[in-house]
């Protein structure tokens, strides 16, 4: 017995089974050549087994089926490279963003003279940083979009693929502070007590009041020496930004099936 599998334009495959020397019956479908066709997908043929057919192309797997119970199988090679597409655009886009990160840190540790400044003018200076280095995740969705997907992506994919280049990054960035403090910066948690004193001092703050943020600062240096504190800290700074940046980027970069596209982008062929 042979079962003859032919790519439909409305969602999917559709399964033919018969004799190979038998004559075409009505209501079947004939092999044509692809030459004489305008479908541009061909024609498959392949051999079924006892209660399963597997039809197998040169380029292409194919799920099994059982041609009593359902007369459709759908391609799995599509969503496996989508999924190897969006995998490798995660790893691009999130190096590219974990790389520009880290290098506004540094810049910005060189030019203070190894002291990460403190207050709203560090904290601009780092969220900024941040914010140029997102601009990754509109380009990693758009490309997804545009060369991948054949220009449609949806909200939640799209926010996926955000999320993972913003993970990778926040994964640099943790590094690079790691790294940073390890050579040039000493002890931050010591420098960040130390600021936050004096600023207290400089506003005005009686004795008891210096006194008890003493003791918070105490406790925090000594939170802060220990890796399973300071590393998830660190990533907090980041990765909020990421989710931010990665939504705004889902919704405007969003794009549904094209009208007229019929059932295609909707089962994902």
């Amino acid at each position: 017995m042979t079962v003859r599998v032919r790519v439909t334009m409305r969602g999917g495959l559709t399964v033919r089974a018969g004799n190979d020397d038998a004559e075409p019956r009505a209501g079947t479908l004939p092999t044509v050549p692809a030459a004489a066709r305008r479908d541009p997908y061909p024609i498959r043929t392949g051999h079924a087994t006892a209660g399963e057919s597997h039809c197998v192309a040169a380029d292409t797997r194919w799920k099994s089926v059982n041609p009593a119970r359902s007369g459709r199988i759908f391609p799995t090679r599509r969503a496996g490279r989508s999924n190897q597409h969006m995998k490798r655009n995660i790893l691009k886009y999130g190096v590219i963003a974990g790389l520009v990160v880290a290098a506004c840190m540094w810049a910005t540790l060189l030019v203070f003279g190894g002291n990460m400044p403190h207050g709203v003018s560090g904290m601009a200076l780092g969220y900024l940083g941040m914010l140029v280095a997102f601009s990754a995740v509109f380009f990693a969705i758009r490309r997804y979009r545009d060369v991948e997907r054949g220009g449609t992506v949806g909200f939640w994919p799209a926010l996926g693929l955000g999320l993972g280049v913003s993970a990778v990054a926040g994964v640099f960035y943790v590094l690079a502070w790691e790294l940073a403090q390890a050579t040039v910066v000493g002890d931050f948690a010591g420098q960040y007590a130390a600021s936050a004193l004096a600023q207290a001092k400089a506003d005005g703050a009686d004795a008891a009041a210096l006194a008890e943020l003493g003791a918070q600062m105490a406790s925090f240096k000594q939170l802060y020496a220990n890796p399973l504190f300071r590393l998830p800290m660190t990533l907090v700074e980041i990765f909020p930004v990421g989710v931010l940046v990665s939504l705004v980027a889902a919704v405007v970069l969003r794009r549904g099936t094209p009208r007229g596209a019929g059932a295609v982008g909707a089962t994902g062929l």
